[in-house]
């Protein structure tokens, strides 16, 4: 999986946890990639 967590996406790609706008515990396979800032989008 390419690192696209540091990319800013658009609304619509959000939710593929491949997007730095998808939270961590939706995510929680990819965990790694993303930082506890993603929390608080949500």
């Amino acid at each position: 999986m390419p690192l696209r967590g540091q990319l800013q996406c658009s609304a619509v790609q959000c939710g593929t946890c491949s997007c730095k706008c998808d939270c961590i515990f939706h995510c929680s396979k990819v965990s790694t990639l993303y930082s506890t800032e993603n929390s608080s989008t949500c």
